[in-house]
């Protein structure tokens, strides 16, 4: 299974050859850093934001919700909660904290599923 990250770089690395565009015309277009762009090239998503991939679906002119996905930070498919938000009429800034509080949110309530079943399971958290 491909990471979020591999995910991310590559999908700049086929943006930047479709589009004929270096990584510091990339990063001027999109208003960041070229070192920003250049380290999700060579190591992967890392901290990236919603806003930040916005950016650069923006300057590449691509759909914004392949550039999520690419990013890891909407899950693959249909996402019946994503796609209300994305349909909202609400600005894009308020869009990409709507989702990222859905996907903290998601991720918590795995977590909080996992510690019930060792609890119910009798596993030792060290050895599952």
């Amino acid at each position: 299974m491909v990471d979020a990250g591999d995910a991310w770089s590559a999908y700049l690395k086929r943006m930047l050859a479709a589009h004929e565009m270096t990584v510091t015309a990339l990063a001027r277009k999109a208003g960041l850093h070229r070192t920003t762009v250049s380290d999700w090239l060579h190591k992967g998503a890392g901290a990236i934001t919603i806003q930040s991939v916005y950016l650069i679906a923006d300057a590449l002119g691509e759909d914004r919700e392949t550039a999520l996905r690419a990013a890891g930070d909407i899950p693959r498919g249909r996402d019946p909660e994503v796609d209300l938000i994305l349909a909202a009429p609400r600005t894009d800034e308020q869009k990409a904290e709507m989702i990222q509080r859905l996907m903290r949110r998601r991720e918590e309530e795995e977590r909080r599923r996992i510690e019930d079943l060792r609890f119910a399971l009798g596993v030792d958290e060290a050895a599952g």
